[in-house]
Parts: C-alpha cells; structure tokens; sequence
C-alpha cells in the first residue's frame, strides 16, 4: 500500500494508504455490470462506462467490501474508508 495523507480525526491523526489491487466493479442504474477493474498502488482508478443517470460502485479489499451509489456528477468524487485491518494499531491508547 501506498502513503497517500495525514488527516486529523478528532483527537487522533490518522494516516491514509491508497489499496492498491482493489476490485471495482460499476453498475448502471439497472443493476447491470457496466464496468470492472483494479485500482492502482494510490487507490485511484479509472473504468469507462456507458452514459446512465446513476451507478453502482462496489469496492472489495480484502475482506472488507463497500457499496456506494453515485450520479454521473459525482463519479469523479468517490472516497472509500474500509476501516482498520488486522496488523494495525492506534498508537497511544
């Protein structure tokens, strides 16, 4: 994984890791798979589909799997947090 930021979370600071390998797959407003693909080692992808009002974006890393639902306006916003994973630590607690 790849450092991407530090960002303030309440009392603590948390650093943020792009998930690279993670499978995403996009569908339209039907319910139909209009696209799949990988991100890269920063988290960031980049998967064509046919023009539809509203889309379907399923995230899996590991075992942790997020579903979001987007307008073709905010296609280029999506930002997914899938939480902590087992190795990791919140240091001084």
């Amino acid at each position: 994984m790849k450092f991407i930021k530090e960002v303030a979370n309440g009392s603590y600071k948390t650093n943020l890791f792009g998930a690279n390998g993670t499978e995403i797959t996009v569908k339209n407003s039907k319910n139909n798979i209009v696209g799949m693909g990988k991100a890269n080692s920063d988290g960031s992808f980049s998967i064509p589909v046919e023009n539809d009002n509203f889309y379907s974006v399923e995230i899996n890393f590991k075992s942790k799997k997020a579903e979001r639902k987007l307008s073709k306006d905010n296609l280029n916003n999506l930002e997914v947090d899938l939480g902590r994973f087992q190795g990791e630590e919140i240091l001084g607690q």
